[in-house]
């Protein structure tokens, strides 16, 4: 029953049903959650939807539900807050990524990944200074919710020194050349885990202006730096590099040894792979 009258509500044709946010006995909460995630931001339907809990007073019950005692309450407040993007949820959003509660981290995570902007990036990045340690899930949402520019100007931020390891880590999640540049400068200027983080990041974004940068660093006196090229040299498919990585298989660290092989075999068979493309190409022309 609740279903149907979500899927009529979002149609325009009837009023949402009951939302119990305490113990969401007909499920009303979860269903909705579920049908607006392919609803985009701005829609329509979604103003009409906001203005209509406001309107009943759920709007409210969610504000208070984020700050309630009760973990599962905070969970269900915290999805319907990013669902039905509620700009106002923020601040609140942004203090339950301290709760101690994994599950309450994450849906907030995921809300202000829903939500987007400027406001829900800064929060995420306030929570990768907290010591309770970063999850995986909120650097995920920074990638997937900053605007653009934003990480990129993150990662030389004086205020933001001690996590531009992970905010490099999201720019290789979006995978933007235009971070290319941003990267190369971290990868020259900065400590050696942070030399590292961008080596990854530009392996992971797979620009090929990365490459001389990344070769540059393949007699770095740190060992993770030296894997961490590797690594990602082993993800382009440029022939000429086997030549290059072939003399890290003597590399006095047996991590940058075994990471030199794995990334020679990678090349040579994808080397391999575009020499029988041609011949075949070759063979059907003749």
């Amino acid at each position: 029953m609740a279903a149907a009258s979500i899927r009529n509500a979002l149609a325009g044709h009837g009023r949402l049903p009951t939302i119990s946010l305490q113990r969401d006995e007909n499920g009303a909460a979860e269903m909705l959650v579920l049908a607006l995630r392919p609803v985009p931001a701005g829609s329509p339907v979604l103003r009409r939807l906001r203005y209509e809990i406001a309107e009943s007073g759920v709007l409210r019950q969610i504000m208070d539900g984020l700050t309630a005692g009760d973990d599962g309450l905070r969970i269900r407040c915290a999805q319907l807050a990013g669902a039905l993007r509620i700009e106002e949820a923020v601040p609140w959003l942004g203090s339950l990524l301290g709760r101690p509660n994994d599950d309450v981290q994450n849906a907030a995570a995921r809300a202000l990944g829903r939500l987007g902007g400027a406001r829900s990036a800064d929060a995420l990045v306030r929570a990768l200074y907290w010591r309770r340690g970063v999850k995986m899930r909120v650097v995920l949402e920074l990638a997937r919710c900053a605007p653009d520019h934003y990480l990129e100007a993150a990662l030389f931020n004086p205020e933001l020194v001690d996590v531009r390891q992970q905010v490099a880590f999201a720019i290789g999640l979006r995978r933007r050349k235009s971070s290319t540049a941003a990267l190369l400068r971290l990868q020259a200027e900065t400590a050696r885990n942070e030399r590292a983080a961008a080596c990854r990041a530009l392996g992971a974004v797979g620009d090929r202006r990365g490459v001389p940068g990344l070769v540059a660093v393949l007699d770095d006196p740190w060992w993770q730096v030296r894997v961490a090229s590797v690594k990602a040299l082993g993800r382009f498919d440029e022939p000429a590099l086997l030549s290059v990585l072939a003399p890290l298989l003597d590399d006095r660290n047996a991590d940058v040894r075994i990471a030199a092989g794995v990334a020679l075999r990678r090349l040579q068979r994808a080397h391999e792979a575009g020499l029988a493309t041609r011949t075949d190409g070759r063979s059907e022309v003749a």
